[in-house]
């Protein structure tokens, strides 16, 4: 949480100049760094959502081209188990880890910007 005020806080002491370019350069690369380092994380995870959304379709599918009755029974009970059951990653159970969030804290950062700079 720390970090989402620190990284508009980095940004504002960036733009008024006030602080040494080492310490300017310093605070650019943590704030990108952690900026990627979300970025990723919520990539991964939505990117794994998308897979686990064509995976049921995928073994659906695969159900009516098998002729074993023991690899059909796994298969309906494999996907029976995906419909009923939604991949999801979650931050705590507070909120679904995906792209929006992404979206909605950079929101906040730059609203978090826009009032330090009217300050």
């Amino acid at each position: 949480m720390l970090s989402f005020i620190q990284i508009p806080t980095n940004m504002y002491t960036i733009a008024e100049g006030k602080e040494s370019t080492n310490y300017d350069i310093a605070l650019a690369i943590w704030s990108t760094s952690f900026i990627l380092r979300l970025f990723i994380t919520l990539k991964i995870c939505s990117s794994t959502v998308n897979e686990a959304s064509r995976t049921s379709v995928i073994v659906e599918s695969m159900k009516y081209r098998v002729l074993h009755p023991d690899i059909m029974e796994e298969l309906t009970i494999f996907s029976t188990h995906m419909a009923n059951e939604q991949v999801k990653f979650t931050s705590c159970g507070l909120f679904n880890m995906d792209m929006p969030v992404l979206i909605s804290v950079l929101a906040a950062g730059l609203t978090y910007l826009a009032i330090m700079v009217q300050m």
